[in-house]
């Protein structure tokens, strides 16, 4: 079951991407879910995972920093190729992406892949108002 707030949470998400969407360039639009998936290798690589098994514990056990700094290399390079301006965005998303994760993991002891996939949403999210406010 779904309480108040997360009926709420979920409609503002939405109706903020559709805005933020609507308002976004085609360069922000291409590199967003780049972003999205670039906030797992971030997140697994800082954290380790909270349960003894998960759909996210064979991610998060693999990341190494290798792994970060490739996924925020690529994803930087992608932002300069496309539109100079898109690295403040970027930057933001990956430092929002960072913080949710050590203040999460000192929550649960951990992430989980429940955590992965809300890290990836809210990254985009993040990253396309910063794009548009810019």
């Amino acid at each position: 079951r779904v309480g108040t707030f997360g009926v709420i949470g979920l409609i503002l998400y939405f109706l903020g991407m559709w805005i933020c969407l609507r308002q976004a360039n085609w360069q922000m639009v291409l590199l967003f879910p780049i972003l999205g998936r670039s906030a797992i290798l971030v997140s697994a690589g800082v954290s380790t995972y909270a349960k003894e098994s998960g759909l996210g514990k064979s991610i998060v056990d693999t990341a190494k920093g290798l792994h970060i700094l490739l996924g925020l290399s690529a994803t930087l390079l992608v932002a300069v190729l496309l539109d100079l301006q898109l690295v403040i965005p970027v930057i933001a998303a990956f430092i929002i992406v960072f913080l949710l994760t050590k203040r999460i993991s000192k929550i649960l002891k951990g992430i989980t892949g429940d955590v992965l996939g809300m890290l990836v949403e809210v990254s985009q999210c993040v990253f396309l108002l910063f794009g548009v406010l810019l």
